[in-house]
């Protein structure tokens, strides 16, 4: 893979754009971070090598972001037309996912791909576990070489 793993329904609802966007975000946050394991992680995270779902686990991904997540505790006031403009966007998301909408057999393939991904997120996390999230995962240029390039800090 190339791109970052998502879901099937999300894959239905955003473009391309969305997958290269948050592929490139991830890169950044790699770059900027000078704990090599949870930029190991996140490059994983970012060629699709790993699923996005494993961030919501990571504990540098929580320490990076929870302050931001715990901002969004307090409601947002809104203007009257802030309003509206936001009322017409959950409607037109709302109606996008409406038009998306798996048929059975579609229904089906998601149901065994996103059973997959969650035993492959499980499995993700206790290994991480296992190491204390302290692994470092080789680069892609870096996973042919004899030892894998791979250690822990």
């Amino acid at each position: 893979m190339t791109d970052p793993d998502i879901s099937p329904m999300l894959r239905r609802l955003v473009d391309d754009d969305y997958r290269s966007e948050l592929k490139s975000r991830l890169e950044a946050i790699a770059d900027e971070t000078e704990d090599e394991a949870y930029a190991s992680r996140l490059r994983l995270v970012a060629r699709g090598e790993r699923p996005l779902r494993t961030l919501l686990a990571d504990p540098a991904w929580n320490k990076q972001f929870q302050p931001a997540v715990e901002a969004l505790d307090v409601a947002p006031e809104f203007s009257q037309k802030e309003r509206e403009v936001l009322d017409r966007r959950v409607a037109q998301a709302r109606d996008r996912a409406l038009d998306v909408i798996s048929n059975t057999a579609e229904a089906q393939q998601d149901a065994v791909e996103i059973a997959d991904r969650a035993e492959r997120v499980r499995e993700t996390i206790r290994q991480e576990e296992i190491s204390g999230w302290t692994y470092v995962h080789p680069a892609a240029d870096e996973s042919e070489a004899d030892d894998g390039g791979a250690h822990e800090r």
